[in-house]
């Protein structure tokens, strides 16, 4: 579905997670999962552009692989680790990934290299998959106002029942309590059952904590565009607020990686509103492919972006990922035309919806107009909770959800300046 061009960039392999601090009993290895030092220089770094680290490797197990012999690579290599960190959670070995901070003065792209296991039977061929870790800071939507975040964080009164779609939103978090976009009326997830005892709806993986709460706005916004479709379709939903951002909107790969398999594992539908550039990075998140790979029977919606680019040519990812579970949105204005800021792409943006002047209620009754890709992935997501729950539980899959999108969808009008999309369907 995506863009042929980078197809050679992601290599798509099946493979598995572990979340669990269990893995990290070594005692000659510092194990946490509180802030690291900053590693990273953002100074001059534009919104969605990567920066990698100087010093940090992500390491991706092949499926199977016992805590034993992890606990084996890393004696073997500990003359060259500082801390090793997991993403915590639940003991599954599937999907298993860890960061490895390197002591001082060790090369990442060297070490890389020897880590890459020659499949001859060496400690580090159980390894699947290594890419360097990165941060990026989520780009500001189109013309935003402040938002300030109410103080009342109690979740508990807002969980819902569990009956009904589960929609994963991967984002800054959610400010559940407030009133004028969500009501009174339970929403949440419950998490109650969760492998994580502490865990009340989602997890804050950007902090480490069950407080996934939205500082900045953005992930409230994005919730309350799905919930409030949903709630006028009277579609019964839940949504699992997934936390990766900070409220300074940085996140780090390592971190996206965490969020999107605990969101992939508990949702029926995930939302991921945001997007980076891997500008002359080469093949950077190749273990975030193998996750989409071992989930491609969720749908994923994104983002395209708000730069006014092709990403025929620009690729932005998650949305420019092949994976056939990427659904990639571009935003419209109330004429039905691409949006003036919207990314496009005519094999790697697949529909659009409106994402300009986007109703979103404050508090005491009044309305700011919100505008971004990031609005018009949420009503597409709406759209497609809409799908699973029409299908009544019969089997179906994410080209099935396509051909829904695609049918129902209407034409798209083409602006002053030409802004193709795969299908030409808008969504409502």
């Amino acid at each position: 579905m995506k863009n042929l061009r980078i197809l050679g960039m992601i290599a798509i392999v099946f493979m598995a997670f572990s979340c669990t601090d269990e893995l990290l009993t070594e005692s000659e290895l510092e194990q946490s999962q509180g802030d690291s030092p900053n590693l990273f220089s953002r100074e001059g770094t534009a919104p969605n552009e990567i920066t990698f680290s100087s010093n940090q490797l992500v390491i991706q197990y092949k499926e199977g692989t016992t805590a034993e012999q992890m606990a084996n690579l890393r004696r073997i290599h500990q003359v060259d680790i500082a801390k090793v960190k997991s993403c915590g959670g639940c003991l599954d070995n599937t999907f298993i990934v860890e960061l490895w901070e390197l002591v001082e003065g060790i090369d990442p792209i060297e070490k890389k290299g020897l880590l890459k296991g020659d499949g001859g039977g060496g400690p580090e061929d159980i390894i699947l998959e290594v890419d360097r870790e990165f941060t990026f800071t989520l780009e500001k939507n189109i013309n935003e106002v402040p938002y300030v975040p109410t103080n009342n964080m109690d979740f508990k009164p807002l969980i819902a029942n569990n009956r009904g779609i589960v929609v994963g939103v991967v984002d800054l978090g959610i400010d559940a309590n407030y009133k004028g976009a969500f009501g009174t009326t339970p929403f949440l997830h419950d998490s109650a059952n969760s492998c994580r005892p502490q865990e009340i709806s989602g997890w804050n993986f950007a902090n480490n904590n069950n407080k996934p709460y939205d500082g900045d706005g953005h992930g409230t916004k994005v919730t309350y565009v799905i919930a409030n479709k949903l709630k006028n379709l009277g579609i019964p939903f839940e949504v699992l607020p997934v936390k990766v951002f900070k409220d300074d909107r940085s996140t780090s790969y390592f971190t996206i990686l965490c969020g999107a398999d605990y969101a992939f594992k508990n949702s029926n539908v995930v939302n991921m509103s945001f997007g980076y550039f891997l500008t002359n990075a080469g093949n950077a998140d190749l273990i975030f492919s193998n996750l989409l790979s071992r989930y491609s029977h969720i749908p994923v919606i994104t983002s395209a972006g708000n730069d006014d680019q092709d990403n025929d040519f620009t690729p932005h990812f998650p949305s420019s990922h092949p994976h056939g579970n990427i659904i990639a949105v571009a935003a419209t204005n109330s004429e039905d035309i691409i949006a003036s800021f919207s990314n496009f792409g005519a094999s790697s943006v697949d529909f659009c919806a409106i994402g300009q002047d986007v109703y979103f209620p404050n508090p005491g009754g009044s309305a700011t107009l919100i505008h971004g890709t990031s609005f018009s992935a949420a009503t597409v997501t709406a759209k497609v909770a809409e799908f699973l729950h029409l299908s009544n539980g019969n089997p179906y899959t994410v080209s099935d959800i396509i051909n829904y999108l695609d049918s129902t969808g209407k034409p798209v009008k083409s602006g002053s300046i030409p802004k193709p999309i795969r299908y030409s369907k808008l969504i409502e």
